[in-house]
């Protein structure tokens, strides 16, 4: 148990009693982001967090996924491809992948269920605060954002009063050069 657990256990809403890192993220409106931390943090060359999609698609509802998802309440449930192409990122940016490398993350993958699962919930408290950072630097640049947008004042004209505009600015142009 780390020293952020009761900040933790507060900003997610969860009894005080319980510091069980899973009881507390099954609370959570993003609880299904943290394994995906996790496997970002274990394998940063391999997997991406800031590549993950977590909405669904009007399209994707009738997939398996969405299903467990929504059906049976099964909030860690994913989707995660792999090409043959190769990676867009890191040190294998413009290379193929290897054997080497899908067995690779697919090590990357069932240690982050070890520790998912494991006493040792540091893993996941370190997911959960990046997640928590995320989300909310998030919510202040759309906060920021919308202020901006409230600040600008646009005043709707029509071509018949910019028009008149101009012939008055021309007239009192007039006036002062005479």
């Amino acid at each position: 148990p780390g020293s952020g657990e009761p900040q933790l256990q507060q900003q997610m809403g969860s009894s005080p009693g319980s510091s069980d890192p899973l009881f507390m993220a099954s609370q959570w409106k993003a609880r299904e982001q943290i394994f995906p931390m996790m496997l970002s943090n274990r394998a940063p060359d391999l997997f991406q967090f800031s590549d993950c999609k977590f909405s669904v698609l009007k399209r994707k509802k009738g997939s398996a996924r969405v299903v467990f998802w929504r059906e049976l309440r099964i909030w860690n449930s994913y989707t995660m491809e792999a090409s043959f192409c190769g990676s867009n990122m890191g040190p294998l940016k413009g290379q193929h992948y290897t054997t080497r490398d899908f067995e690779r993350m697919g090590k990357a993958f069932c240690q982050t269920i070890y520790d998912w699962l494991s006493p040792d919930r540091s893993s996941v408290y370190r997911a959960i605060q990046e997640v928590t950072k995320r989300i909310l630097a998030a919510e202040r640049e759309r906060a920021r954002k919308k202020k901006s947008k409230s600040a600008v004042v646009r005043v709707p004209t029509n071509r018949r009063s910019s028009q008149l505009r101009r012939q008055s600015s021309r007239k009192l142009q007039a006036r002062g050069s005479t």
